[in-house]
């Protein structure tokens, strides 16, 4: 059996680089953003409140978790 690089090969390969460079450039953006989050807010705590801890353990226990994140106020 030859093992001959198709066109289909070629595309999902150049697909899978651009996708890597960009989520390369998406993680650094983010790290980059961190930096200057943790420079600016040095000595405060930052965590989450406690509503958001609640609704973060609600999301997380159901198997979906999709209707925990609409608020019940809209409703």
């Amino acid at each position: 059996m030859t093992h001959v690089m198709q066109p289909f090969h070629l595309l999902v390969i150049a697909l899978a680089g651009w996708r890597n460079r960009h989520q390369q450039a998406v993680t650094g953006c983010f790290i980059q953003e961190s930096r200057f989050l943790k420079d600016q807010f040095e000595g405060q705590w930052l965590g989450f409140s406690d509503k958001q801890r609640q609704l973060k353990k609600s999301t997380f226990s159901t198997q979906s978790g999709l209707e925990e994140w609409v608020p019940t106020e809209s409703l």
